[in-house]
């Protein structure tokens, strides 16, 4: 691939002119670092629980991907306010292209893991096994080591314009490149495409079940009220399993709208080879950093476990607080 690093002066000019945003972007790095610890500390602090479910391992493997994100986010940006000369260092654009990489990888790896598990096990009946699941997770980061070597031999690999990721230009237009960027673009766009169609299968087979069961207790009532007009109808209990669905749901439909943006942004360089507008790049790059913080909401928001572990941790803390002094 051409070598299309820009000069150490373009970059710190553009670097310069974007601080205050970078600023603003660090304050939003560090809510995502503080969500994503507290929830890593809440899942692995309940161990018994991690082992009855282990398809919390799957909201782990997002979180812990998403922390890994935020946490090396932040510290690149401060090291490069602190030191502008580090926009010349090749290995820290190297691994900040790795990062972004693993955490998108590791992202659609698990989402898509989690919507086949779900079409498994709801709609075919096949339960995996917690091997099965501890594989899919770690299979994730395998992948990313392996997926990430070419990566690492690029010598295209430069900052962005505004220098916010490194990565290869998408506007380039060498066959390497665009063969490399558009493959990447199938693997995202596939795993997309299964996600959609598992949860829309499911869909399918929860109403036509929901109907079915419908009738049944249309039925059911029915002759009830003829051997016993008093007696209350049945009342449908709510599937676990379904319930996790919506919760998976929630979080996969949050990531792809978090992502879709910056999709439309690399799209228009990669078809078009000219820059976006930058206001749309700074735009998506805020979608791309809110969504660990977005994310993490919505796991706890729909885990009343994991809230209560959390409100646990400040209840501790404040008869510590409110108490009285001890007379001596």
């Amino acid at each position: 691939m051409e070598n299309i690093m820009r000069p150490y002066v373009d970059v710190l000019h553009d670097f310069q002119n974007w601080t205050p945003y970078i600023v603003a972007i660090m304050c939003l790095h560090v809510v995502s670092m503080t969500f994503t610890t507290c929830l890593v500390t809440a899942l692995l602090s309940d161990l018994g629980a991690l082992r009855k479910q282990t398809r919390n391992l799957f909201y782990l493997n997002v979180v812990v991907a998403e922390g890994l994100f935020a946490w090396f986010q932040f510290i690149k940006f401060s090291l490069l306010l602190s030191c502008n000369q580090l926009l010349q260092s090749r290995a820290l654009q190297y691994v900040d292209a790795v990062n972004v990489f693993g955490t998108v990888v590791v992202m659609i790896w698990t989402l898509t893991n989690v919507a086949l598990d779900r079409w498994l096990l709801i709609c075919k009946g096949i339960q995996l096994s917690d091997r099965a699941i501890v594989a899919g997770c770690v299979g994730g980061w395998l992948f990313v080591a392996l997926a990430a070597l070419p990566l690492l031999l690029d010598s295209g690999v430069t900052w962005g314009e505004p220098p916010i990721f490194a990565g290869t230009r998408w506007m380039s237009r060498t066959p390497i490149a665009m063969f490399q960027t558009m493959l990447d673009w199938v693997c995202v766009l596939s795993s997309v495409t299964v996600v959609t169609t598992c949860y829309q299968l499911i869909r399918r087979y929860i109403m036509a079940t929901k109907a079915r069961i419908a009738t049944t207790i249309r039925q059911s009532q029915q002759l009830l009220r003829r051997d016993d007009p008093t007696t209350p109808p049945p009342v449908p209990q709510v599937d676990a399993e379904l319930d996790m669905c919506r919760k998976f749901i929630m979080l996969s439909l949050a990531s792809i709208l978090c992502g879709t943006p910056t999709v439309v942004w690399i799209l228009f360089e990669l078809l078009t080879g000219r820059r976006a507008p930058e206001l749309f790049g700074a735009l998506a790059t805020v979608f791309i950093v809110l969504q660990p913080t977005v994310d993490c909401t919505l796991i706890i928001y729909t885990n009343p476990r994991i809230q209560a572990r959390m409100r646990g941790w400040f209840r501790r803390g404040r008869p510590a607080c409110a108490g009285q002094l001890p007379i001596v």
